[in-house]
């Protein structure tokens, strides 16, 4: 939300096209690893990270999607990625229908 101009312009289309659509879902695990990041000294905010999510989750435009016990299984079932993390964000993409779960 900061910095669009880092990302590429299909990746701000699609953005563009998914908050239109309402469509736009972000993992809380994705929440959690940024903050993660942050206390670690690999990522910044510009303010206050307390600040930065109220002010995300105020905009409406993004909804948060928490694990549930359904993303949970499938972050285990699917066999993805080895960081939990990846393996969550993986799932709710899946659980959402954003990505082809393979055969």
């Amino acid at each position: 939300m900061a910095e669009p101009a880092n990302l590429t312009k299909r990746a701000l289309e699609a953005i563009d096209n998914a908050i239109d659509d309402r469509s736009a879902y972000v993992s809380s695990i994705s929440v959690w690893e940024m903050l993660m990041l942050e206390s670690q000294g690999r990522l910044s905010f510009s303010v206050p990270r307390e600040v930065w999510l109220d002010r995300c989750e105020k905009t409406g435009l993004f909804q948060f999607i928490p694990p549930d016990n359904a993303i949970s299984r499938m972050s285990v079932s699917m066999g993805l990625h080895a960081d939990p993390a990846d393996r969550f964000i993986a799932a709710t993409a899946a659980f959402l229908g954003a990505i082809n779960q393979g055969p």
